[in-house]
């Protein structure tokens, strides 16, 4: 078994680091007192690997009124403890063209899983899980994920896609004794403190329960927000942000 972060710094100096992009908190907020409290996503390390991040091509295809796909992914190598997590990916309305979700280890040039999503029934956020797939992530390896709307099949240059990063921490210290201790209304906030932002995402529509409040609307916004969703930052063009503000509108009706 590696150890927790230790296993993440190697990983970090073995493929090169960027400048740093984002900081951890400067302290730890003690929500536990407050179940209703905001959620503090609090990253790993202060870089990213070099090959990490959000893929973003068009949010919306040359059609005007072709509708917006985002997958729902940080602006850097998001982390997860699971070896089968739950991916979202967003869609403004349904559509008949053909949608793909793709799973690629970039580390070894394969990819992993290439499947048809079918035609999503209704506008909103959908799940990809890769127990659907009998797929598995690696201990220590960055996979890129896309989906992609196949506006024309003989024009693959129309393709509208997005994509994103994540990579599987194999062992997180006392993960279990703290999921535990809190309890299932303060699951994303663990998750998030300990820097496993899919986990987070994922515990917020709390699948156990079917519960979906305020609170829990709120936390996903706020992970989405403190990962550049929404932000305006250099080279991230308008029509980009225009449609990541469609997307946190959505999460808070």
């Amino acid at each position: 078994m590696r150890s927790s972060f230790a296993t993440l710094i190697c990983l970090m100096f073995a493929v090169g680091l960027t400048d740093p992009v984002w900081q951890p908190a400067a302290c730890a907020q003690d929500t536990s007192a407050n179940p209703s409290g905001i959620i503090l996503y609090k990253p790993p390390m202060r870089g990213a690997p070099a090959v990490g991040g959000r893929i973003a091509a068009a949010v919306r295809g040359e059609d005007k009124d072709s509708p917006t796909l985002l997958v729902l992914a940080p602006d850097h190598v998001g982390i997860t403890s699971r070896k089968q997590p739950v991916l979202y990916w967003y869609i403004s309305r349904p559509t008949t063209c053909r949608i793909e979700f793709t799973l690629n280890d970039e580390q070894r040039g394969e990819t992993v899983v290439r499947k048809d999503l079918g035609l999503p029934k209704q506008a909103g956020v959908q799940a990809i899980k890769l127990s659907d797939f009998n797929a598995e992530l690696s201990p220590g390896i960055v996979y890129q994920w896309f989906v992609t709307l196949e506006a024309d099949p003989d024009q693959p240059g129309k393709d509208v896609y997005d994509g994103g990063s994540i990579m599987l921490l194999e062992s997180v210290q006392d993960l279990e004794k703290k999921l535990a201790a809190t309890g299932s209304a303060g699951t994303p906030r663990i998750y998030a403190e300990e820097g496993l932002w899919y986990d987070a995402l994922s515990a917020s529509w709390d699948p156990g329960n079917k519960r979906d409040d305020k609170s829990l609307r709120q936390q996903r916004i706020a992970l989405l927000k403190q990962v550049g969703f929404g932000a305006s930052s250099p080279g991230k063009p308008q029509t980009a942000v225009a449609g990541e503000d469609e997307l946190l509108r959505f999460l808070s009706k």
